[in-house]
């Protein structure tokens, strides 16, 4: 009855992905680092990785050892910090991490079913990443919720492939 409601209302809800339906497994190798923050591929991969196997229902495999149906390859190509909140002495006090990638989704096959889309943290939420000194927060603070909406974003990407007339 749920679903009905949403259908009947024109709600852009969907139960399934193009992808789920034809894939069963994807590769997630390690992001390439286009900025100078340490570490951050590892995080971005651990967090894209991580939400595949809890929201997809595809089996994520090691690349290295087998062969997945798909494999997203990804690039951290951007990483900016901005001041979102000033106090009264023009001091920061409020920053947003930005954090942008790029992705490429391959299939087994050979075909390219997304070239190099820019995905940023920003897309769902323009808050996200935003930290605020008063509360004792700090840019890992922000990093940290970026780098989680931004593989949401990545995930939402991938998984939304195929219902635009792509397939």
């Amino acid at each position: 009855a749920a679903a009905l409601a949403l259908v009947a209302t024109g709600c852009p809800y969907r139960t399934g992905s193009a992808l789920t339906g034809r894939y069963r497994s994807i590769g997630v190798p390690m992001f390439r680092n286009e900025t100078r923050i340490p570490d951050l591929e590892h995080e971005l991969t651990r967090a894209v990785a991580e939400l595949f196997r809890a929201e997809s229902g595809l089996e994520v495999m090691d690349v290295g050892t087998r062969d997945p149906d798909l494999v997203l390859l990804g690039r951290v190509a951007g990483y900016e910090q901005r001041v979102r909140r000033t106090d009264r002495l023009d001091r920061a006090v409020g920053e947003r991490v930005e954090i942008r990638a790029r992705v490429t989704l391959r299939a087994d096959d050979g075909r390219v079913l997304l070239k190099d889309v820019i995905v940023r943290n920003t897309e769902a939420d323009p808050e996200s990443g935003v930290w605020f000194r008063d509360l004792g927060e700090d840019e890992l603070a922000g990093r940290r919720r970026a780098v989680d909406d931004l593989a949401r974003a990545i995930v939402r990407t991938a998984l939304d492939w195929g219902w635009d007339g792509e397939e």
